[in-house]
C-alpha cells in the first residue's frame, strides 16, 4: 500500500519552526523518537542519528518502505511491543539531544525517557493538549518550557478538530 506523508513533522507549527532552527543550528543532531511517521522521514534527512521506536507492525512496515524508497537509513528503527517505553533500558547508556514522545503510552515514554536527554536537551510532548498527559508536567517541573499551540491551518493546510498543543521542555545543565 503507497502512502504519502507530509514533508514536515506532524507537530504544530512553532513546535516545527523550533525544531528547523535547532536542527539548522545543528543543536539537535541526535533524537530518541516514540512513534514513527512523517517524522521519522524528516529527521532521517536532516540530523546524524535517529533511533525510532514504533508498536505497530503494519505501520513499521509502511514507514520502512518509505524510508527504503528514498535512499534514507536511520541508526536503529526498532518494531517494539507496548509498553515501548521498556525499550529505554537499551539505550540507558546513551544521551539525546531531543526525545519526541509521540505515540501510544506517551506518559510512560516520557517518564521512562527523560533521563535519557542530555543536559540542555530536550524532550517535545505532542497533543499535550490532553489533559491525561498533565503528570508530564510534574515531572518535568524543574526544566523549562515552551507549549506551541495551534488553533487554526497549520503549514500543510491541516486544520486540528481542537486547539493542538506541543510541548518542549529544555532539560538544566545541572540536575539539582
Amino acid at each position: 500500500m503507497n502512502i504519502k506523508l507530509r514533508n514536515i513533522p506532524w507537530i504544530t507549527d512553532g513546535a516545527n519552526d523550533f525544531l528547523f532552527q535547532k536542527v539548522l543550528n545543528k543543536e539537535i543532531m541526535s533524537v530518541l523518537e516514540f512513534g514513527s511517521g512523517a517524522s521519522t522521514v524528516w529527521f532521517a534527512e536532516n540530523i546524524e542519528t535517529l533511533i525510532s521506536i514504533e508498536h505497530d507492525e503494519g505501520w513499521y512496515g509502511k514507514i520502512t518502505d518509505i524510508l527504503n524508497s528514498k535512499g534514507l537509513s536511520i541508526e536503529d528503527y526498532v518494531l517494539f511491543p507496548r509498553p515501548y517505553s521498556n525499550v529505554c533500558s537499551s539505550y540507558k547508556d546513551r544521551l539525546f539531544d531531543l526525545v519526541v514522545v509521540d505515540g501510544r503510552d506517551r506518559v510512560s515514554c516520557a517518564k521512562a525517557s527523560y533521563k535519557l536527554v542530555r543536559p540542555g536537551g530536550y524532550l517535545m510532548l505532542d497533543n499535550d493538549e490532553r489533559s491525561y498527559y498533565n503528570s508530564v508536567h510534574g515531572l518535568l517541573e524543574k526544566w523549562e518550557k515552551i507549549s506551541y499551540v495551534q488553533s487554526g491551518p497549520d503549514k500543510t493546510g491541516w486544520i486540528a478538530p481542537h486547539h493542538w498543543i506541543t510541548t518542549i521542555w529544555q532539560r538544566p545543565l545541572t540536575d539539582e
